[in-house]
């Protein structure tokens, strides 16, 4: 199992196809529970994804609005969820995107996950 295995990088919608199989961390509102176990949720750059819960729909109910959702990306709109964290009720969507488009330039990709192979364009 190589390093980059571990690494779940932020990603936003435009971002999300590229990581198809892979782990990400993505920046989210809730916008409803499209079925017992599928969210939908609307990503920093204005995307829609829907998050499959793997768990007991009852154990994943967040409370806030905003949330960092880890999981596997099955394909370009739709995780599979692994962790939850509640960010809150108030976040700069747009100022979240900005950060999340800076980590994926070239000069700040490796500082960040420490490799340079699989950089996303």
């Amino acid at each position: 199992m190589s390093q980059n295995e571990h690494i779940s990088p932020f990603v936003n919608y435009a971002k999300l196809s590229s990581f198809t199989g892979k782990q990400v961390r993505l920046i989210c509102k809730l916008k409803n529970f499209s079925s017992p176990r599928e969210m939908k949720v609307e990503t920093t750059d204005g995307g829609e994804v829907v998050v499959v819960v793997a768990t007991k729909p009852e154990d994943t109910q967040p409370t806030s609005v905003y949330l960092e959702v880890i999981g596997l990306v099955q394909d370009s709109s739709t995780i599979k969820l692994a962790g939850l964290i509640e960010l809150g009720d108030e976040i700069d969507m747009k100022l979240a995107n900005d950060m999340i488009e800076q980590m994926h330039r070239p000069m700040f990709w490796q500082t960040i996950y420490g490799y340079h192979s699989e950089t996303p364009a």
